[in-house]
């Protein structure tokens, strides 16, 4: 992971190998950051992705071995005092078809260009028995 930090953001490039959410949760702890938004486009293997079905409160996931992560977005916050990434992608496979959702988890591919914004202060998650996900706090 390779980081450069500017006035309000940070340019994260994750490497080869690096596990999206793994590299991403250190680097917050790292810097402290407890709430924000981030964006990315690159290359990514080994993809979950995942469609929330709400009647019965559970996901269902499609597994995807190499894509072009076309649009990546995603926000901050603290869930058990931990900070966690919440990102949903839009990704091209090789015949140039799309395929989206909430990432459940995935490898970076050659690379990924991640902008990390903070938004200052803290946004904690708690789960909603209703819904049956951990939603902000607000």
């Amino acid at each position: 992971m390779k980081v450069r930090e500017l006035e309000n953001a940070y340019l994260v490039r994750l490497e080869r190998g690096e596990s999206f959410h793994e590299a991403l949760g250190r680097f917050l702890k790292e810097r402290g950051l407890a709430s924000g938004r981030l964006s990315a486009i690159g290359a990514l293997s080994e993809i979950n992705l995942g469609f929330y079905h709400l009647k019965e409160k559970r996901y269902s996931y499609r597994r995807v071995e190499a894509v072009e992560a076309v649009s990546l977005l995603g926000n901050i916050a603290l869930l058990e005092g931990e900070p966690v990434v919440h990102a949903h992608a839009a990704v091209s496979l090789p015949d140039f078809s799309l395929l989206g959702g909430h990432l459940e988890s995935a490898t970076v591919g050659a690379t990924l260009e991640v902008m990390v914004e903070p938004a200052g202060g803290a946004v904690s998650r708690r789960h909603d028995a209703g819904i049956g996900l951990n939603l902000w706090d607000i």
